[in-house]
């Protein structure tokens, strides 16, 4: 690893497992301090197994108090905030539209949509005092190539990119730049437990990935990797971009 990233202060939301906890190991690595975000716990765990650079902090991406306090708690204890990434998501019921209950339906968009835009709307102010900054928005392959059972997800990611569009272009010229990636299929957590819980979506997702151009689901660790990037001044001039990191499935 490099040191692109030193002198930055992130925050990974999501960031206990999988992609968010592949994400927050990555920046710090790269030499950011890093404010490992999360309600299961183990956010703890992943920051005290990264070192002196992490800290662990509870939140709820669906209370805007709640990220309120992420935020303010980053720039008090690390000096600012240059890095945000709004990863925090849940996968919600499988069911058809017509049988998907509204209630799911809001419970998913609370998460997965306005999530970010907490996130990116109390980042903002903390990033201007910084000199600007980085948000990178978790959103998914789904929201532009769907997959049946899933219309709470798709809608919420779909809605990411048009959440990560419209902050670019309210706020880049200011310095803050607002980019989206759309992961296919990874072997997270959530996936892998989908052989237990559907096994016919596990099998769908399974053959999906194998029909992308790389021809296999991809790892936590390569999402990261993007997510390193577009946090790095090496990404200067992208902004407002939903970026597929799905191995060519989209293609």
């Amino acid at each position: 690893m490099t040191d692109r990233l030193k002198g930055k202060v992130a925050i990974v939301t999501g960031a206990g497992r999988g992609i968010g906890e592949a994400m927050a190991r990555a920046l710090a690595a790269d030499g950011a301090s890093v404010v490992v975000a999360g309600r299961s716990g183990n956010q703890n765990d992943v920051a005290k197994s990264i070192g002196d650079s992490a800290v662990g902090f509870n939140v709820d991406v669906t209370s805007s108090d709640s990220v309120a306090a992420m935020i303010d708690f980053a720039v008090e204890r690390f000096g600012g905030l240059h890095v945000l990434c709004n990863n925090a998501g849940i996968d919600g019921d499988i069911a058809p539209t017509a049988s998907y209950s509204p209630e799911e339906f809001d419970r998913v968009i609370a998460t997965n949509l306005r999530g970010v835009f907490l996130g990116t709307h109390h980042a903002i102010p903390a990033m201007l005092k910084s000199g600007g900054g980085s948000i990178i928005n978790t959103s998914s392959i789904v929201a532009v190539k769907t997959s049946p059972g899933i219309v709470g997800y798709a809608a919420a990611k779909a809605g990411v990119i048009g959440l990560t569009k419209a902050a670019a272009a309210d706020h880049s010229r200011e310095g803050i730049r607002v980019n989206a990636i759309l992961p296919g299929v990874i072997e997270t957590p959530m996936y892998l437990q989908l052989k237990n819980s559907n096994p016919k979506m596990h099998d769908l997702l399974t053959e999906r990935a194998n029909q992308a151009a790389i021809g296999r689901t991809g790892k936590s660790e390569e999402v990261a990797a993007t997510v390193v990037f577009l946090a790095s001044d090496e990404s200067s001039f992208l902004t407002g971009l939903a970026l597929p990191v799905d191995g060519g499935y989209s293609v």
